[in-house]
């Protein structure tokens, strides 16, 4: 039977799709949809529900589990009430007799009325005339009359309603011809239709229109409703023939796609044109970072304020030609800049950049801000030092910064990398360490783990604490202090490095709310956090949070610990990194001193330092009595 539906494929209860060639079309309530499911090859016994289900085991008895799919198995009353929603059903009862179609049927029992509540699947019973008229959306339907025999479609026939004359699903109107009265909900009034839809109806809907596959929205005029499942609604299909009335339709829409085209990419070249103006400096800024503006200079204020306006030294710029630069090697890398490996007049540098020439032109602004700070340093023994700079490309976005090449690393990868190879014996402390940095200096890059001393940590914290004393007598706030940006010449000689002062101090605010936490937390001082303000102060914070790292090999500060809005306020309540367990009690004191609330009570770095060589004198004096015994 070529004009039925197969099992599995879609159907509609009221037949608008065709009937199922099982004539089991399952849809639950609030689907638009159903699916044709099989039926057993020969149906249980119904007349007597309980004796039949005895007889024939392989039926399920009413009340029982069942699934619609059959997978269960079929009911001796063969129905299966699956409601959507719940993953199994139940075997109901059946009339055992088909209620007659007779107006006498107002007295049987066993069947619903006309005008009656129903369910199209049965479950409140059957309608006297078999016709259960729900309609979609809806909880439940009314049974409805149906003509005892067929009226005559012809047009002198007075007794019935012929296709596409007007109907009430109610019959309150007459009776359709074909017993097909289609009125959606909400209508006043339906349509009769034939059995099936009609070849061409007398208002069928134009082509490209909206329409429905239950034909709710009416008929297609190429009678084809384009629909892509899942959906319910599509268009109906545009037919070769189409008349000319839509083919403005099609006009516009292409013209509109054009427009809308164009405009998107007129909308990206602006957008990539204003990224490439903003990576590059105006003519003013590049003539402001070479000439400065040193009448604007104050001597009083913190050098990240005046340092904008020195002039650019000129005695150190490299020419192309006396720099070497290799792109394959990344020595290091951060938010906005890069570090490679390089040679300059054959000495190993370190080539910093900015990461991509076409991001904004603050990371530029950034790099020579800290060129400008760099140079304002100078030249000091535990501070990486500026060899030079190529600037002679700066209109296009292209700047190099050569600076010293510690080639031991940062201080925090090395405590970590010799974090298990610690000598906690005093005796013949100096001997070890000279053979151990013997081995580095004659092995450059080696990775071997090396045995660390108790005077490599303490002149570690009097070497950065150094720099940070000389860093504070040029007005220099670091604002950043951590291992992390502590570099090992040697393995005893630390540095300091990392001066990007510009981009942390004047935008500290912004680049503070760009992120998901106000990085690095764990190393700022209580009012920075507070106030993003930043000091002398709030770097001798840093300092001892700096120390706690060395003494403690490398681990993080608060470990076990996230960012949130309460970290501020246990600082408050004196929360504080435990003592290390290979620092004395004199060093920790010295950090917990750097760590006092009120930033006015904590030391300076000249105090500090003085008392690290006060520990440094009494470790030396406990190594050299201990080798004499």
């Amino acid at each position: 039977m070529s004009s039925c539906i197969k099992d599995h494929n879609p159907c509609h209860y009221d037949g608008s799709l065709g009937y199922c060639c099982s004539s089991n079309c399952l849809q639950f309530e609030g689907q638009n949809f159903g699916t044709c499911m099989p039926k057993p090859t020969s149906q249980p016994s119904s007349t007597t529900p309980t004796s039949s289900s005895s007889s024939n085991p392989s039926c399920i008895k009413d009340n029982e589990r069942c699934h619609y799919d059959g997978s269960l198995g079929y009911c001796c009353s063969g129905n299966c009430l699956h409601i959507a929603g719940q993953a199994f059903g139940a075997c109901v009862a059946k009339p055992t007799t088909q209620p007659p179609t007779t107006s006498s049927t107002s007295s049987s029992l066993s069947c619903i009325e006309d005008n009656g509540r129903c369910h199209w699947n049965g479950s409140l019973g059957y309608c006297c005339s078999t016709n259960c008229l729900q309609l979609e959306g809806q909880p439940f339907g009314k049974c409805e009359p149906k003509a005892t025999s067929r009226p005559s479609t012809s047009s002198s026939s007075s007794s019935c309603l012929g296709d596409k004359e007007q109907c009430k699903s109610d019959g309150s109107m007459g009776s359709c011809c074909s017993f097909n009265c289609q009125q959606l909900e909400g209508d006043a009034f339906g349509q009769c239709v034939g059995s099936s839809p009609p070849t061409v109806p007398a208002k069928c809907l134009n082509d490209g229109a909206d329409c429905k596959s239950d034909g709710s929205f009416g008929f297609c005029c190429s009678k084809i409703c384009d629909v892509i499942a899942p959906h319910t609604e599509g268009t109906c299909r545009i037919r070769p023939n189409q008349s000319s009335n839509n083919s403005w339709i099609i006009y516009v829409s292409v013209s509109m796609s054009v427009v809308v085209i164009l405009a998107v990419l007129g909308f990206v070249w602006l957008y990539y044109r204003q990224r490439k103006l903003e990576s590059k400096l105006s003519k003013d800024e590049t003539e402001h970072f070479f000439k400065g503006n040193p009448e604007a200079i104050s001597i009083n204020g913190y050098a990240h304020e005046m340092v904008e306006d020195l002039p650019y030294n000129t005695d150190l710029e490299i020419a192309v030609s006396d720099f070497w630069i290799n792109k394959d090697l990344q020595l290091g890398s951060g938010c906005f800049g890069l570090v490679l490996a390089g040679k300059v007049k054959g000495t190993d540098v370190a080539a910093k950049t900015i990461r991509n020439k076409t991001d904004s032109g603050s990371h530029l602004r950034s790099l020579l801000s800290e060129i400008k700070i760099l140079q304002y340093i100078g030249k000091f023994d535990n501070i990486v030092s500026l060899v030079g700079c190529n600037t002679a490309d700066l209109t296009n976005g292209n700047v190099y910064m050569f600076l010293e090449f510690c080639k031991l690393g940062s201080l925090e990868n090395y405590l970590r990398t010799n974090k298990y190879h610690f000598s906690d014996s005093l005796k013949s402390e100096t001997t070890s360490r000279t053979a151990n940095e013997r081995q580095y200096e004659n092995s450059p890059g080696q990775k071997d783990e090396v045995a660390l001393t108790h005077t490599d940590l303490l002149t570690w914290s009097l070497q950065i604490t150094n720099a940070m004393r000389y860093l504070a007598g040029k007005k220099v706030i670091h604002a950043d202090l951590a291992t992390r940006n502590v570099l090992l010449l040697t393995k005893t000689c630390a540095k300091v490095t990392d001066f990007g002062l510009s981009r942390r101090l004047y935008d500290y605010s912004n680049y503070v709310k760009k992120q998901q936490e106000p990085l690095p937390w764990r190393w700022m001082a209580i009012e920075s956090l507070q106030h993003l303000t930043f000091s002398h102060q709030s770097d001798v914070w840093s300092l001892g949070v700096t120390m706690w790292e060395v003494y403690s090999l490398g681990d993080i500060p608060y470990p076990g610990l996230s960012w949130t809005a309460d970290f501020v306020s246990n600082l408050e309540n004196n929360l504080r990194p435990n003592k290390p367990a290979r620092a004395s009690h004199e060093l920790y004191d010295i950090m917990l001193d750097c760590w006092k609330p009120i930033a006015d009570t904590r030391p300076t770095f000249e105090m500090i330092y003085k008392r690290l060589q006060t520990q440094m004198e009494a470790l030396s004096n406990i190594t050299a009595y201990t080798d004499v015994t």
